[in-house]
């Protein structure tokens, strides 16, 4: 909470700090779940973005 909705709190930002329809978003979309336990021969640092939000567009979008 330290790094999304209380950082949103401090900078007076009421569309920040939690991902929700219609708010704001600055954010990246990996391909898997990096919390999830790797599968043989993957990591974290195999993990690739699939899509990159800013303002709460897509500013990039991986070639399938």
């Amino acid at each position: 909470r330290g790094f999304t909705a209380g950082s949103a709190w401090v900078n007076h930002d009421p569309d920040g700090g939690t991902i929700r329809a219609g708010k704001r978003a600055d954010l990246a979309i990996l391909d898997r779940d990096i919390f999830e336990p790797p599968s043989t021969g993957t990591g974290i640092g195999d993990a690739r973005v699939e899509y990159t939000l800013a303002g709460g567009k897509i500013v990039h979008q991986a070639q399938l």
